[in-house]
């Protein structure tokens, strides 16, 4: 008897042993593989400059509308245009700590940049179209009833001139094939340009919200002028998709700077229910963008999953 209550219990102790050893084989992560470790590391290099660059004007403006803005927008591109992502993201850190005047941090970010892709050289005339604009002291001309500030004509004029080289992209092609670039004539080689209405759309949200808070967004932020400037070059660099599919890569640089943009028309409102309005406005606007772009489209081949109501 006694023997057998022990042979009982002693089987009762391996079976509870080989329970908690399963269980703890099944709470063991599986061993990682090289893609995925790889995919980790280039989304870090792309999420966490763009986080410290956020993270670096926190004071002034909250850092979730920006990621909100960079994961509804671009973060389903980053897994298809990987390295061009890491530089966008490095730049926008390089830009920020450009206007903390840490100039040695900012070169040794675009440095990194490049060495990631060589479209960061486009960084360079971003710069010079920062640099032209901080010259201009915040003055208002005056014409009778008319009033304009200054740095408002310099974003008009600097629209113009996008205008103006789109117009004549052959000669851009020309200049850029001189200057020893010709691996980005791919970007501007193409048919007659024409109108892309999605492309306006997609923009016209963000720059309307930017024109309706354009005061109280002057008083936020001295980049005010240079915020929309990019808001209206990437417009115009959006246009060359009509010739070149491979050209949106280039509005992606402009663009990446609606990531900054954002935190500050989320703030700056004079009412809480305008700050409501226009939360509501460009979040439910992305996110219907996210769902009809990356989940119905399949753009980038990035959402896993297809609904029979797709038709595919």
């Amino acid at each position: 008897m006694r023997r057998c209550t022990s042979r009982i219990k002693r089987t009762a102790r391996q079976d509870t042993r080989r329970r908690l050893l399963q269980a703890s084989t099944s709470l063991t992560p599986p061993r990682l593989s090289s893609s995925s470790v790889a995919t980790f590391s280039i989304q870090a290099f792309t999420i966490v400059p763009i986080f410290a660059a956020l993270a670096l004007n926190r004071k002034n403006a909250p850092v979730w509308p920006g990621m909100l803005v960079y994961y509804l927008l671009y973060y389903n591109s980053t897994l298809n245009m990987m390295r061009q992502w890491m530089a966008m993201g490095v730049l926008l850190l390089a830009f920020r700590l450009l206007l903390r005047k840490k100039y040695i941090g900012c070169l040794l970010m675009f440095c990194l940049a490049f060495s990631f892709h060589y479209s960061s050289l486009i960084f360079l005339p971003i710069v010079c179209v920062w640099w032209f604009l901080s010259r201009f002291k915040r003055c208002t001309l005056a014409e009778g009833r008319i009033q304009i500030s200054t740095k408002t004509l310099m974003v008009v004029l600097i629209f113009a001139l996008g205008v103006l080289v789109l117009m004549n992209l052959k000669l851009i092609l020309q200049l850029v094939v001189q200057l020893g670039l010709d691996r980005f004539t791919n970007y501007l080689t193409g048919d007659a340009l024409s109108l892309m209405m999605g492309q306006v759309i997609l923009r016209l949200p963000l720059i309307g919200v930017a024109i309706f808070s354009w005061k109280r967004l002057r008083k936020a932020t001295p980049e005010a002028a240079f915020y929309m400037a990019m808001l209206l070059m990437d417009l115009l660099a959006a246009q060359i998709v009509s010739i070149a599919k491979y050209a949106l890569r280039i509005s992606y640089f402009f663009a990446c700077f609606s990531v900054l943009l954002v935190p500050y028309l989320f703030k700056y409102q004079k009412t809480r229910f305008e700050k409501t309005t226009v939360a509501l406005i460009l979040t439910g606007f992305y996110a219907l963008y996210w769902v009809y772009f990356y989940v119905y489209t399949g753009a980038h081949e990035t959402y896993p999953y297809r609904f029979s109501f797709m038709g595919f």
